[in-house]
This record gives C-alpha cells, sequence and structure tokens, in this order.
C-alpha cells in the first residue's frame, strides 16, 4: 500500500497532520508513506517523521511547482492520497488527480470544478467544528470523533 498524504505549509499544520500519519501506519503497518510539504517544514517533518519519505514541493511559483512534482511522482502509483487541508483547495485537489492515486481524500464543495478531480470527497460540514487535528483525521476516517493518545506527536 503507498499513500501520499499533502500538508504543503505551516509548522502547526505539520504537527496537526501527525495523528493521520499515526493513525494509518497502524491501519497499514506494511504501508509506504510519502508526505509532501514545503521546504519550510523539512527539518520538522524528518525529526516528527523519520519513518515514512519526506517529499519537498520546490519553492517558486505554486502551480508550476505543485504540477511538476505531482507528474514526478506519478509513477510511484499511490493507492491512497489525502489533502489534509480541513477546507477546500483546488491546487491540492489538483495535485492528488495529478498524482494518478486511485483513492483521493479531500474536503470539497459542489460548487467548484475541483470537486470532480476526487473520488472520495469530504464536505466540509463532516470537520467544522472539532480540533484541527482530528478535522485532518476525519477527511480520511470521518466515524473518529476523538483523538486517541496513541495519534498524539512526540517529541524526543
Amino acid at each position: 500500500m503507498k499513500i501520499a498524504i499533502l500538508r504543503r505549509n505551516g509548522f502547526g499544520d505539520l504537527i496537526c497532520t501527525q495523528p493521520l500519519i499515526k493513525f494509518l501506519q497502524k491501519r497499514y503497518p506494511n504501508s509506504e508513506i510519502s508526505l509532501f510539504i514545503d521546504s519550510g517544514n523539512a527539518e520538522l517533518a524528518y525529526y516528527l517523521c523519520p519513518e515514512i519519505n519526506i517529499c519537498i514541493i520546490p519553492k517558486g511559483n505554486k502551480y508550476p511547482a505543485i504540477i511538476k512534482t505531482a507528474l514526478a511522482f506519478r509513477r510511484k502509483k499511490f493507492d491512497i492520497a489525502i489533502s489534509t487541508k480541513p477546507t477546500p483547495m483546488k491546487l491540492n485537489n489538483l495535485f492528488l488527480w495529478l498524482l494518478g492515486a486511485k483513492k483521493r481524500y479531500a474536503v470539497v464543495t459542489n460548487k467548484h470544478w475541483h470537486t470532480k478531480l476526487i473520488n472520495y470527497p469530504v464536505n466540509q460540514e463532516q470537520v467544522n467544528g472539532y480540533h484541527q487535528a482530528l478535522k485532518v483525521l476525519r477527511i480520511f476516517s470521518p466515524n473518529e470523533n476523538k483523538l486517541s493518545p496513541e495519534f498524539f506527536p512526540c517529541i524526543k
């Protein structure tokens, strides 16, 4: 099982992605997880996630960078790709689609063209009202209502 997670920006956002990563590692223990992030999060990502592949999205114009990165990694044939942004994002949805993952999870609204790129859509209402880390987890596993301490980020 090959899993791609997209979380482009923000230290806090990266930390809030940790419960999802740990959840996936527990559910799919033999999976290969790749985390796509901006270069500003690289050091923290290598520290928090030494057991997964860290893929850096190049600096510069975000549209060509995202498209180029997705197409470069398309050959990995991901089974699952998840945008961990708890709001609809056309660029993230385009990335997941270009990556060619069989199952693409993201928060969407029915009014936008990029919704059609996601085959496992999550409505905004499913994540509203929860802590950021739980919102991210609910994108993939919508029945989760509480974060288990085993999924909390660990600082060693």
